[in-house]
């Protein structure tokens, strides 16, 4: 590919990204628009829908945020019923955050919803198209997080 081509690569990409998150927020906007959670209280019930559990840097991190700032989302989850936070025993300085039975229950939602939302967008592209999407999906994510 040459340096032109790459570049007129890097645009299109670049003016349909905006566009498919634009997009692919729709789906979930109903619970976003309400003011009942922002986007990245939502991450948090995601990762922790996964993870269980976890430490607060590993959500400033997740979030690209400070520690502060994660404290401050943890602070109004808690508030909402979303989290629970416990201090290690140990260790006070260490703090876990986990869901509660209500904040699993808004991320069982989410997560379905998302995987809806996957198949919906998915369910008209060919299986080899999606297995080379995944694979590029897959380098990608590798990229980004090797820097």
């Amino acid at each position: 590919m040459s340096s032109r081509e790459f570049e007129d690569f890097i645009r299109h990409l670049s003016g349909l990204m905006p566009d498919i998150r634009r997009q692919m927020l729709r789906t979930q906007k109903n619970v976003l628009t309400m003011g009942v959670i922002s986007l990245p209280q939502m991450t948090i019930l995601e990762y922790l829908y996964d993870k269980k559990s976890c430490i607060m840097s590993d959500i400033a991190n997740l979030l690209s945020v400070s520690m502060s700032a994660t404290t401050g989302l943890a602070d109004r989850m808690i508030k909402n019923g979303l989290l629970k936070r416990s201090h290690n025993t140990r260790d006070r300085r260490i703090v876990t955050i986990a869901l509660t039975p209500k904040g699993r229950q808004m991320a069982k939602s989410f997560v379905l919803i998302h995987r809806r939302m996957v198949r919906k967008i998915f369910e008209k592209i060919s299986v080899s198209d999606r297995k080379k999407y995944l694979e590029i999906v897959r380098k990608i994510h590798r990229n980004l997080t090797a820097q």
